[in-house]
Parts: C-alpha cells; sequence; structure tokens
C-alpha cells in the first residue's frame, strides 16, 4: 500500500523527522510571533537601526564524531567499526552573529573540558574567543564574555547602538547581562 501511494503522490516521500523540543512547539505560537513583530517595529521607530546595526545571534552545537557514511562489509557479521574521535558525542558549542547586510561577528567557541589547551585554539577561525565549560554548553557567565566580545567587535553606545535579536535561551537572561547591555549601547530582542 504505501508503495503505491509514494508512487501515486510523488510530492511525497517518507523521511526522518527532525527532534524539536515541546518547549520550542509551544513558544511558536502567533501571539509570540505578534508580539515579537510589535516589539521589532517599536525598536525600529525609536532607533532607526541600519541594516548594518541589526545583528541576529544564536548558538550551535557541532558534534566532533563523525557519523560514518555506508560502508560494503562481510555477510554473517552483525556489526563491524569504523574509526571516529570519540564512541559517544561531544559537543563543541559555538555562539555566532551575523548582520542583516551579512557581516559576521567572529565566533565564540565552548569546548568540553575543564582546562583551555593551546592546541585547541590552533587554526580556529580568525579572531574567534575561546572558553570552556564542563559540558560544552553556554551558560551566563559565558555569554557575558560573548557581548564583550560583541561590543568591541560593533563599537556599540549609546550614540551608536545596535539591535541584538536572540531567543530566550536562560544563558541570556540575568541582571549582569541586562546591565552590561543597558550601558553599551545594545538593545536586545
Amino acid at each position: 500500500w504505501l508503495q503505491l501511494f509514494l508512487k501515486s503522490n510523488p510530492g511525497i516521500s517518507l523521511r526522518k523527522p527532525e527532534s524539536t523540543s515541546v518547549n520550542r512547539i509551544m513558544a511558536f505560537n502567533e501571539e509570540s510571533v505578534k508580539t515579537f513583530f510589535i516589539n521589532l517595529e517599536n525598536l525600529m521607530q525609536t532607533y532607526n537601526f541600519s541594516l548594518s546595526r541589526i545583528f541576529n545571534v544564536d548558538k550551535t552545537g557541532i558534534s566532533t564524531v563523525q557519523k560514518p557514511s555506508k560502508q560494503l562489509g562481510p555477510k554473517g557479521i552483525k556489526q563491524f567499526g569504523s574509526k571516529t574521535s570519540w564512541e559517544r558525542g561531544k559537543n563543541v558549542t559555538a555562539i555566532c552573529a551575523m548582520n542583516a547586510s551579512g557581516n559576521y561577528i567572529p565566533p565564540l567557541i565552548i569546548f568540553p573540558r575543564k582546562r583551555l589547551l593551546p592546541a585547541k585554539t590552533r587554526n580556529g577561525p580568525l579572531e574567534a574567543i575561546y572558553y570552556v565549560h564542563t559540558n560544552g554548553w553556554t551558560n551566563k557567565n559565558c555569554f557575558l564574555q560573548w557581548l564583550k566580545h560583541f561590543k568591541l567587535h560593533t563599537n556599540s553606545s549609546f550614540t551608536n547602538p545596535v539591535l541584538l535579536v536572540l531567543d530566550n535561551h536562560y544563558s541570556h537572561i540575568s541582571l549582569p547581562i541586562y546591565n552590561y547591555c543597558k550601558h553599551n549601547g545594545i538593545v536586545m530582542l
């Protein structure tokens, strides 16, 4: 039945869905989107940001374990191995920002370690900064370090503010972060 259905509906295919958390699904609703655009419009009217002064920031986890591709192997053997850097996934997190005119801020890279070894930063992106955290994830202190790096690259100030569009991740919300942005011309949305 499935094969006939797919053959008669060429626009549909059997695919593996991307995992989406319940929190993300619940937060993405009509009211939240409407509120976001109302706030954006108010900020644009207040500050009249140019494209080069509007930045979007987000973080991404980069797996250090490569997923082996399919390989030819002997029949009758249940499994065979392929060389990877680790057996289980370890994530390195990168905090990246780009503005509406296409320029980017060098990333902050977070390694899952207790100490930062110089070898980890060798041949990294130009002007990137590095941070360590036991699980390789971002936190409030790490994000504050990134904001200082961001200010350095944008020259934000009261007379030359920037708009920083970000999600509501817990690492973005703290009094020190709010105060730093308020005193350095970084308007967060």
